[in-house]
């Protein structure tokens, strides 16, 4: 049986793989178009040469016009066989699917075919030396650089090593008849030729990085999706889209790091009653109407509901997001979310409802715990554990809002606080001072 979290990491290795090889589609499909821009734009120009007189000398024209069906023909066969290739690649995209690897290669030798056929008809018309020394032969390179948008090194080798063979082929059955006392003798040596394929070689391993590089980049733009996929999926069930939003911009640590963060605690008065009185849908119903908006008090002072505990929950200030008045915030939405159950209350769209919160303030590890297939954003520390018993202790205060003393000491003097001194907490060894807000 394949593990859990071996299969997240497949599912995540699945999703790179074939948004790359979708990219790579898409990339390919802009190649191609670009293909068919430039044999239209170059049977265009053969046509304005060919049957314009004043372009060129009436000489090469009526050598041109006498290679029209050869031409004509090229063109037809390259413009129809990339025409199909962009038809098969949309049809891919539509279905998600993708072609045989090897089929790249193929295309490669393919495409590296028409500047070779090119040449040998331009050698027709102007004479072999002549041919390769015209335009057609850069054609080549025209192609090579092309092959860098298939975003695969190997690919950009194979173009650059078709090329060369081709042209040196093509060179060598060229001249091979030339007679080399009416030209130079540069235009007329092999190894000069030679040279020129190591060149087209060279074009070949530069496409290739550029792909490379290109490739790189592209999977670290995928990754960079994937990590905030995961981002939204650690934090995005219980925080506002604004916080996600901020979270994804400011760099969160997967291991623990120490914060200084205020833990409120919020709890139910007498849910078990309710609960025990009413039957599961109405229970969920009444917990959905009350934390919904509670939550979004929560989100509105910066803070996350962390934990939901059945009839309360836990929310933190100052942690993921860097707060400095996460005291300041975390009271002024127990305030609120106060205000917000009378509102209920006095509204008569929930049953008569109490509730106490708890705060206090201090250092904690914040941090992800889990496994590599389920993780949760926690925080751990003694304020954790000191915040949920001030929270019980409203019951013995008759308080809707405890603080502790630190807390007080971080937030506006104004708002006005009972001093109820030290308070020994259950289950803690030391007494901690605590004020009733409410």
């Amino acid at each position: 049986m394949i593990h859990p979290a071996n299969m997240l990491v497949q599912d995540s290795q699945t999703f790179l793989h074939e948004t790359l090889d979708t990219e790579i589609l898409r990339s390919e499909r802009r190649r191609i178009s670009l293909v068919l821009a430039f044999l239209a734009v170059a049977c265009l120009t053969f046509t304005a040469l060919t049957f314009f007189p004043g372009f060129l000398d009436d000489s090469i024209r009526l050598k041109f016009l006498a290679q029209t069906p050869e031409v004509a023909l090229l063109f037809s066969i390259a413009l129809g066989y990339e025409g199909a290739v962009l038809s098969w690649i949309g049809k891919l995209l539509r279905e998600g699917s993708k072609p045989p690897h090897w089929l790249r290669y193929a295309n490669t030798f393919i495409e590296n075919v028409m500047p070779t056929a090119t040449l040998l008809v331009a050698s027709t018309v102007f004479g072999p030396v002549e041919a390769l020394s015209a335009a057609p032969t850069r054609f080549y390179f025209l192609f090579i650089t092309m092959t860098a948008l298939q975003l695969d090194f190997k690919v950009c080798l194979v173009a650059g090593v078709t090329a060369a063979v081709q042209y040196s082929a093509a060179a060598w059955y060229l001249l091979r008849n030339v007679d080399r006392a009416v030209y130079p003798p540069l235009l007329t040596d092999f190894v000069h030729q030679l040279a020129l394929s190591g060149l087209l070689l060279l074009a070949g391993l530069a496409a290739g990085f550029v792909a490379s590089q290109i490739r790189r980049q592209v999977i670290a733009s995928l990754q960079a999706t994937e990590d905030r996929n995961r981002t939204i999926g650690i934090f995005g069930q219980y925080v506002s889209p604004q916080v996600v939003e901020k979270i994804l911009r400011q760099p969160v640590g997967l291991r623990g790091e120490l914060r200084g963060v205020s833990v409120l605690f919020l709890d139910i008065r007498n849910f078990s009653g309710y609960a025990v009185n009413h039957n599961p849908e109405e229970v969920m119903s009444y917990l959905n109407l009350l934390f919904g908006s509670m939550v979004d008090v929560v989100n509105q002072h910066h803070g996350i509901v962390n934990k939901f505990l059945g009839d309360g929950f836990m929310a933190i200030f100052g942690a993921p997001l860097d707060d400095f008045r996460h005291c300041t915030h975390a009271v002024e939405a127990g305030f609120e979310l106060l205000a917000i159950v009378q509102r209920m209350n006095d509204k008569g769209e929930i049953p008569r409802t109490r509730i106490g919160i708890g705060i206090h303030m201090g250092e904690v590890v914040t941090g992800n715990v889990g496994s590599t297939s389920r993780k949760e954003y926690t925080i751990i520390g003694d304020v954790v554990n000191l915040a949920s018993r001030i929270e019980s202790a409203c019951k013995e205060f008759d308080a809707q809002m405890l603080v502790s003393a630190e807390v007080m000491r971080h937030i506006d003097p104004s708002i006005p606080g009972n001093d109820l001194g030290p308070v020994l907490l259950k289950g803690q060894a030391a007494p901690l001072r605590l004020h009733k807000l409410v």
